[in-house]
């Protein structure tokens, strides 16, 4: 299967999630995907995403405590940010650190049963780009050359 594809508990509600969801994971995608490219502890699968999941899980089978707690705290976070209101029964805004630590575990059981990272022209363009310029680099340092940017900065400090 593909890397782009949409992770959901149960396909067979997958069709009533809501359009402004599903722009929303695609826009998170991109965003995540961008931001990982310089910043590898990035997350690889964002609020949206892991809501969508949790969306059709809840019309699947009854929550346990523990999802019920992190599909509240993503209700209100993506909800949220999007200005929409979030009700009062359904509102959470922290988690604790074991519930921090189950959320993480969650973010990344869908990004495994998606694939991994997803796939994208010029996503793929720049990782490609940044693998180049970290081989550059390591190389740099292996052989001990100086940028000229830094040969710069030392005959600046030195004449100064």
């Amino acid at each position: 299967m593909g890397k782009n594809r949409l992770v959901v508990a149960d396909s067979g509600w997958a069709e009533t999630l809501p359009d402004w969801l599903i722009k929303e994971v695609k826009a998170e995608r991109f965003m995540y995907g961008l931001a990982s490219i310089t910043n590898p502890n990035c997350p690889k699968v964002g609020d949206a995403e892991m809501l969508m999941y949790f969306c059709t899980l809840v019309l699947r089978q009854p929550l346990s405590s523990k999802e019920m707690v992190i599909y509240e705290y993503l209700f209100t976070k993506v909800r949220g940010r999007n200005g929409q209101e979030v009700p009062a029964e359904l509102k959470r805004d922290e988690l604790t650190d074991y519930e921090r630590r189950e959320f993480e575990e969650w973010r990344e059981k869908i990004y495994r049963r998606r694939g991994g990272d997803i796939d994208h022209p010029l996503l793929n363009a720049m990782r490609a780009l940044k693998r180049g310029i970290d081989r550059s680099e390591a190389k740099r340092k292996a052989t001990g050359q100086t940028l000229i940017a830094e040969f710069g900065k030392t005959s600046t400090q030195v004449e100064g």
